[in-house]
């Protein structure tokens, strides 16, 4: 089953990279060249692909996307670095998983459980995927972005719905899914499984968790 991106913000770590960080040949350079563009892009595709259901990790993959990693990134104490993994660890995903905990309690009772833990965790991933959008405040890209997120959160309302009344949600994105506790905690288990890959993704040493 392909992993479903209940808040679309979680790919806002690939914002995070080609923002943040300049290319390996010029730390200081305040226009990308077009090398560095296809670097940003490649290790954003494999951030993304790490981020999927039905991604895959291995050492090749590994190498290939710390090969478009600035020298400094290799210590754990970089700034950006740590702010990556901070983010991936407890910003979108933690939303995540507390909307899965919170829907499986909506199925079994048969009635939206929505967490005081959940808002604050909705209302802290939201405004952090804003801070880092490379796009200002009033631009239409920024609109977009801030459109796309909010049709996000509205999927996973409508998911916590659809659980409580066990029927079908309507993603925005996907179409209708018929919800089940089956298929809720398969759900969940993707989710682990990709905050996993792209954990071992943005360690500078390769480990394999098998």
């Amino acid at each position: 089953m392909k992993y479903i991106r209940l808040l679309i913000t979680i790919t806002i770590t690939t914002f995070l990279f080609s923002t943040s960080y300049a290319s390996n040949d010029n730390d200081h350079a305040t226009t990308p060249s077009s090398n560095h563009s296809a670097k940003v892009a490649r290790a954003n595709e494999i951030l993304v692909q790490a981020m999927s259901g039905d991604g895959i990790m291995n050492a090749t993959i590994h190498k290939e996307f710390w090969r478009y990693m600035p020298e400094r990134s290799r210590d754990l104490k970089d700034p950006l670095m740590v702010k990556m993994r901070q983010f991936v660890n407890n910003s979108s995903p933690a939303y995540q998983k507390e909307l899965l905990s919170c829907a499986m309690q909506s199925y079994q009772k048969r009635t939206v459980v929505k967490t005081e833990l959940l808002i604050q965790l909705r209302d802290s991933a939201k405004q952090q995927a804003l801070n880092a959008y490379e796009s200002k405040n009033g631009t239409p890209a920024y609109d977009s972005f801030l459109k796309a997120i909010d049709r996000g959160i509205k999927d996973s309302e409508n998911l916590l719905i659809a659980s409580s009344k066990h029927s079908v949600w309507n993603n925005s994105i996907l179409g209708p899914i018929p919800i089940s506790m089956e298929y809720l905690i398969e759900h969940k288990k993707n989710i682990d499984e990709s905050l996993e890959r792209v954990n071992i993704l943005l360690d500078p040493t390769y480990y394999d968790n098998k």
